[in-house]
């Protein structure tokens, strides 16, 4: 009797120990379908993540594109804005064009302004600032005094205009030149010099005032 009375004793203990390990094997197989499910769900959150950072980032691109282009549609095109010239102006640009072709084909006249300094400008030629002022097309307030200066000196020189010989001489030398059978000398045009000078003088105002104002002086 106390022989059955253990073997029952031992069995019980048997299933209880069985029981015991099915209950760990239970906690394990949990354990193990807790982490996996952990694992999906932090895999999931990242996805998420990305997906909210291209729709924002997308959505940022395209908010940057639609402000360029209502600023771009909203700005008015450039118009050149054109500066008129006074008639004062024109006269002397044109002035200044008719001495250089007349320096061009007469040396004492090259040689006379491509050697008179312009004061202020830096060792300038007379010839230089009229090229300069030709190029640029208008005559600046810092140009249009000193050149002023410059002719008036020319124009009461006798580098370019020497005094015109009188009615007498000129007689004189004509009889002179058919008695010796001489040809008549070649006059250069000085008049034609010297009213030019007195024209680039008269339109390059010595004040200094500049020209490219909309009312004619």
């Amino acid at each position: 009797m106390s022989i059955a009375l253990v073997g029952d004793q031992q069995r019980e203990k048997e299933a209880n120990e069985g029981q015991n390990e099915d209950a760990e094997e239970g906690d394990d197989d949990s354990e193990e379908n807790g982490d996996s499910d952990n694992s999906e769900e932090e895999d999931e959150d990242e996805d998420d993540t990305e997906a909210i950072a291209r729709r924002l980032g997308d959505q940022l691109w395209a908010d940057i594109q639609r402000a360029r282009a209502s600023t771009a549609a909203s700005q008015p095109p450039l118009i050149p804005v054109v500066v008129r010239k006074s008639s004062k102006e024109e006269a002397a640009l044109a002035t200044m064009k008719t001495v250089l072709s007349y320096a061009a084909s007469d040396p004492l006249v090259y040689s006379t302004l491509s050697s008179t300094l312009v004061p202020g400008f830096g060792g300038s030629t007379v010839l230089e600032m009229f090229s300069k002022i030709l190029e640029d097309d208008r005559v600046t307030r810092q140009a249009a005094g000193p050149l002023s200066q410059v002719l008036v000196k020319l124009a009461k020189s006798e580098i370019l205009f020497s005094p015109l010989p009188t009615l007498p001489q000129l007689l004189k030398r004509k009889r002179e030149d058919r008695e010796t059978g001489t040809p008549p000398h070649m006059k250069r045009a000085a008049v034609d010099e010297e009213k030019i000078s007195a024209e680039a003088v008269d339109t390059i105002p010595e004040d200094g005032s500049e020209g490219g104002s909309n009312e004619d002086n």
